[in-house]
């Protein structure tokens, strides 16, 4: 099985937004927010019960930062996310 050879991504070979040319912005590649500014838009986007769920989940994942069990907290938060807060 061939893989297609991908071009590297250079300053000449790539959009104003970083992305390569002619590739789609959205979606390839990881957003650099930071948490404060990320909680802030989240807030402004959920309801009010997403919303604190949202709070009280990471007021749980931060007094419990380590491993306890064989999943940490914010693991298990983050995996409840999207069935408390929508896609």
């Amino acid at each position: 099985m061939t893989q297609p050879h991908t071009a590297h991504v250079t300053p000449d070979t790539q959009d104003a937004d970083g992305t390569p040319d002619g590739q789609d912005a959205q979606g390839t590649t990881p957003a650099h927010v930071p948490p404060a500014d990320l909680r802030a838009a989240l807030t402004t986007r959920l309801g009010g019960a997403a919303r604190a769920w949202l709070d009280q989940a990471l007021d749980e994942a931060a007094a419990h930062p380590g491993t306890h069990g064989p999943i940490s907290v914010w693991e298990l938060r983050l995996a409840e996310a999207g069935r408390r807060c929508g896609p």
